[in-house]
């Protein structure tokens, strides 16, 4: 199902792994997923796998947690969070996080 109403929010990969400084660099990125807002929904625009979903307000507290099951197209996301947060969402040995406005 694609939402092209929904803003999409720019994600960032990091490894959670700390040994991966010392591993050769891969010869492709990886590739975050795409991941949208819409009416305090979060969509997944991509196919996402199993993990978690975190976001921190502005003093670095987590607001919100949920962990997503893999195939998950939306989260309906609290009526009071509104402003700025941080968002990570947690897949494996990585992370992408980016900002959402809300």
């Amino acid at each position: 199902m694609q939402h092209v109403t929904c803003e999409e929010i720019i994600l960032q990969p990091r490894s959670l792994d700390p040994t991966d400084a010392a591993k050769p660099i891969r010869k492709s990125p990886v590739k975050a997923p795409s991941v949208g807002i819409e009416d305090h929904s979060l969509i997944f625009l991509s196919s996402i796998h199993e993990g978690e979903v975190k976001m921190y307000n502005e003093d670095g507290e987590v607001e919100f947690a949920t962990i997503i099951g893999g195939g998950c197209q939306s989260i309906a996301l609290p009526s009071y969070l509104t402003g700025t947060f941080i968002i990570e969402i947690f897949q494996g040995q990585y992370c992408y996080w980016g900002y959402v406005n809300l």
